[in-house]
This record gives C-alpha cells, structure tokens and sequence, in this order.
C-alpha cells in the first residue's frame, strides 16, 4: 500500500489494509480518509527508528554524502567524479547497515532519495533534499508528506547540473529545516503491532 507516490497522490484505489498503525505525512493519511479508511493520527517514517537498532561508531571522512535516487546514480557519480571530499551512495543494494556506515562517514548529507534524507535526519547528520535531473518525475509530495509529520513546510530542492562549490553546498544544507526525528518515536513505538526489541 503507498498512497502516495513519486509521481504525487495516486488516484487509485487499494486494499483497505486490516490495521493501519501509522503513516508517513498528513497528506497519506488524507488519502486514506478520503477513502473511509481508518487512519491514526501518528505519524512517522518507520526509518527514523532504526539509529535504536543499529547505530555504530563510524569516523567522519567525508565533507559531503551524495545519496541519489537510484535513477539518478549514475548522473550524480558523474556530477562528483574525482572529488575526494564526496562519498556517493549507492542505495541500491540491500545492504541497510553497509548504507548507514557509508552516510555516517559524512559531514552533511545531499539526497535525491527521500530515505537518504530520512536517515540523514535519524542519524542527526545535517541534510538536504537535491535534484540531478527531472528524470524522476513527479510534484514532490513524498518529501512533503514526510516533513508534514513535524508540520514544516520543506524549501525547493537544490538542482544540481555539473559542478557546484562547497560553500554553495554548504550554505544550503544549514538553510535545509532539520527535523527531530526524536519527536515521532514514542508514537512509532507505541502503534507497533509487535513488540520491537532495542
């Protein structure tokens, strides 16, 4: 079930789910009224819980962690290709610690991919949302609906298209809202239909 999708609110109509616990934004759980299904009002990406599950020291190496869509990889190791300051991420794999090792060895997060964004903020690595093309369609409202939780309005994303200077990247990211992921937990946590060992 993913009432909302890249390419915005789909118009489709899905399988009322048994239960619902939680959802990521507002506009989900909008969607879901509009429906007649129930929904709580608890809000949350299930991803902001999992710094509680695994979260290892890692040293910093890196000024900036690329985290692109996976349609977007191989434009943006192109756009950073050679600089020793970047670690692009590929998501692509599996591999979720490997992931959370890779972005904890950054200063500052860069993502195309609204859970390279999530997990910046669960991991209270400063992040923004970029764009390398418009190949991945859509009006954004996955990224809107995520920040909905915390009731803040997200700024456009950066578009990146070739080189850009750090202070330029930099300047962005600590404009970027932040939210604290921290204030969604107990929620997450409560609406749990199993119980979650720590």
């Amino acid at each position: 079930m993913n009432p909302v999708k890249n390419g915005g609110i789909t118009d489709e109509v899905f399988w009322r789910p048994r239960k619902t616990c939680a959802v990521r934004g507002l506009f989900t759980r909008q969607r879901m009224l509009e429906l007649g299904y129930d929904c709580p009002e608890i809000y949350g990406d299930p991803a902001v819980l999992l710094p509680d599950f695994y979260n290892p020291e890692v040293p910093k190496q890196y000024k900036f962690g690329v985290v692109p869509h996976y349609c977007n990889f191989d434009e943006a190791k192109a756009s950073f290709e050679g600089c020793e300051r970047v670690n692009v991420i590929d998501v692509r794999t599996r591999d979720v610690e490997s992931i959370v090792r890779d972005l904890k060895k950054c200063e500052m997060i860069l993502s195309s991919s609204l859970h390279g964004l999530i997990l910046g903020n669960a991991y209270s690595i400063p992040s923004a949302q970029v764009e390398f093309t418009s190949k991945l369609g859509g009006d954004g409202v996955k990224f809107r609906d995520y920040f909905s939780a915390y009731n803040i309005k997200p700024p456009k994303p950066l578009a990146i298209q070739g080189a850009v200077e750090d202070d330029a990247l930099e300047n962005f990211i600590n404009s970027y809202p932040q939210p604290d992921t921290a204030l969604l937990k107990p929620g997450l946590y409560a609406s749990c239909p199993f119980k979650a060992k720590r």
